[in-house]
């Protein structure tokens, strides 16, 4: 990891210089939209933990005018805000965009972005707040419609589809992060440039850094997980212990002079190694071939490792066969069989992605 050493150390230099520019940049917006607006740029960029007494500061001058004077769109998005940083807010704040039935005013269906918004504040609701249960019933049903209609375009379009698929708080962050890169740089109204530039060289240097971590996954050595950021060390100690067992199960209950474990470290190894492409091409924007794309895949969706376990589980019934088995499982008919039903699976899923794009 020695040269990825030096690339942190230089990142992180120009990290803090970015910093420093960019404080000015939040430190000096007091107009409550464009502060609201800012501050969720900040989380989706993935950069909002290096300005957090700049935020704190900022909810705390928000607070006296809770959606006093706000839309559908600043109102859900300050709402959602303030819940995310455990700031006192209660569904009150939108008491007037309901009607005398309790029920969200219909003339807010034509408004996507208010509805968008709406929607992901709603998942943010606690136990027993019936206001939040219309709330994403209500935006859920309209988005819904407008996307049956072919109302959304652009980028609009793919936000309000992601959405609904999955919403804003139930997302990976880093994941978040890449995806909102995109989104940000082409929205040249509220675009700062300094957030961009640091949006894109964190996400970069942590890219980097994961992929270091993936790369020592490699090491079949239970010592090996000290060396390991903490959310990794539970899977890692899990997968070694995991096929140190499987293999000595396999050892003692078939009476088979066979070491199983270097068939489970070669299929785990392999397994890392095309996720690690798959998380190159991710980080650089690549559009592989498709031929290249299957060729990784055909490892990557797991079936490799799955079949070696499967394999030792039933190890009782095809003991005399096992060794070729595990030898020859790229041209077994069981790998053909479930890597025909991935291959169906992606298909369904490209078709119904398919039938909501505009024609």
């Amino acid at each position: 990891m020695g040269s990825g050493t030096a690339d942190w150390c230089e990142g992180s230099s120009q990290v803090e210089e970015l910093k420093q520019a960019a404080k000015g940049v939040v430190v000096g917006v007091e107009d409550a939209p464009a502060l609201l607006r800012l501050i969720d740029a900040l989380h989706r960029l993935g950069i909002a933990h290096y300005f957090r007494p700049e935020i704190h500061r900022a909810f705390c001058r928000l607070l006296p005018s809770v959606a006093s004077d706000l839309d559908l769109v600043y109102t859900s998005l300050q709402f959602r805000l303030l819940r995310q940083h455990a700031f006192p807010v209660t569904p009150v704040v939108f008491d007037k965009f309901i009607d005398s039935n309790g029920k969200f005013l219909e003339h807010l269906a034509e408004d996507t972005e208010g509805l968008l918004s709406l929607y992901e504040a709603s998942h943010l609701g606690f136990f027993g707040e019936q206001v939040l249960e219309e709330a994403k019933d209500f935006s859920s049903k309209h988005l819904n419609l407008l996307l049956s209609q072919n109302k959304l375009k652009g980028n609009l379009r793919g936000q309000v589809q992601l959405s609904l698929q999955l919403p804003l708080h139930q997302r990976m962050p880093r994941v978040e992060a890449r995806n909102f890169i995109d989104i940000y740089q082409q929205d040249a109204e509220t675009q700062h440039l300094v957030l961009l530039r640091l949006a894109k060289l964190e996400y970069n240097l942590m890219h980097s850094l994961y992929l270091d971590e993936l790369k020592e996954l490699t090491e079949w050595d239970i010592k090996a997980v000290n060396e390991l950021p903490d959310f990794m060390k539970v899977i890692y100690s899990t997968i070694v212990e995991n096929g140190d067992q499987t293999a000595r199960d396999a050892l003692e209950h078939l009476g088979l002079n066979i070491d199983f474990l270097p068939y489970i470290k070669e299929q785990w190894a392999s397994y890392c190694k095309v996720l690690m492409v798959e998380a190159r091409w991710a980080g650089e924007g690549y559009i592989p071939s498709f031929d290249d794309y299957m060729h990784n895949a055909r490892v990557s969706i797991g079936i490799v490792p799955g079949m070696v376990y499967a394999f030792l589980a039933q190890a009782h019934v095809i003991a005399e066969y096992l060794p070729d088995c595990l030898d020859n499982w790229a041209n077994s008919e069981l790998f053909f069989s479930a890597w025909l039903y991935h291959c169906c699976e992606e298909a369904k899923v490209h078709m119904r992605a398919s039938s909501t794009m505009p024609d």
